[in-house]
C-alpha cells in the first residue's frame, strides 16, 4: 500500500512471497494495492497457501512418530558419527596450535 507518498511494508504480503506461488503473489500485489482485495481474504488466501506448503511436512513429522525407535537409532547413529569428526578436527587443530594432548582414538 501507499501511504503519504511513502511504500508501507506489509507482513502478509512478504509471506505470500514465501508460500505462495509467484503468479498468485503479482495478482494479489496487484489487487491489494488497489482495494480490490480485502485485508481478511488475502489472509484467507495465505492460510490455505501455508497449510499447502506444511502438509509435506506434517506427513513426514506424523510418519516419523510411528516409528521412535528408528528415530532414535538414527540420530544415536549420527551423533556418533559427529563426534569422530570433531575428535579427529580437534587433533588437528592441537597439532596446528602446537599446544596440548592429544586425544585417544576409540
Amino acid at each position: 500500500m501507499i501511504l503519504g507518498g511513502l511504500l508501507s511494508i506489509c507482513n502478509v504480503y512478504t509471506l505470500h512471497q514465501a508460500v505462495t506461488p509467484p503468479e498468485q503473489v503479482q495478482q494479489i500485489d496487484q489487487d491489494c494495492r488497489s482495494g480490490k482485495l480485502p485485508c481478511g481474504e488475502c489472509k484467507r488466501v495465505l492460510i490455505g497457501n501455508l497449510l499447502a506448503e506444511l502438509d509435506p511436512i506434517r506427513g513426514r513429522a506424523e510418519e516419523l512418530r510411528a516409528e521412535p525407535k528408528r528415530v532414535l537409532q538414527v540420530l544415536q547413529s549420527g551423533a556418533e558419527r559427529a563426534r569422530c569428526i570433531a575428535r579427529e578436527t580437534m587433533v588437528q587443530v592441537r597439532d596446528a596450535m602446537g599446544v596440548g594432548a592429544r586425544l585417544p582414538k576409540p
